[in-house]
């Protein structure tokens, strides 16, 4: 048991690491990419394609919510038709 924690905590600390060294390799590639976006003047390209995606994941979730909602008003207008036909059945000849 205290051989799995002590593994468990060497991992832990190498991960933690590996998460600081990510960040900054992050963090520089951010600064490249600004600097030659600017240099071949399309300043905040990168920036604007990350909000298009946001603003399409939002829009695939309104899209999905819409059609949930026109299913079930579908559904209930069939409902009212099929109503309607079984009174006109017992009301014909």
């Amino acid at each position: 048991m205290k051989a799995e924690i002590r593994d468990i905590r060497a991992e832990m600390s190498i991960l933690s690491r590996t998460e600081t060294i990510l960040k900054n390799k992050s963090g520089r590639i951010d600064t490249k990419l600004k600097k030659l976006e600017e240099e071949k003047g399309i300043s905040g390209y990168a920036e604007t394609g990350q909000a298009l995606e946001k603003v399409s994941g939002v829009k695939e979730d309104v899209d999905k919510s819409k059609e949930a909602v026109l299913t079930e008003i579908s559904r209930t207008v069939k409902d009212i038709e099929d109503k309607i036909s079984e009174k006109k059945a017992k009301l014909g000849p």
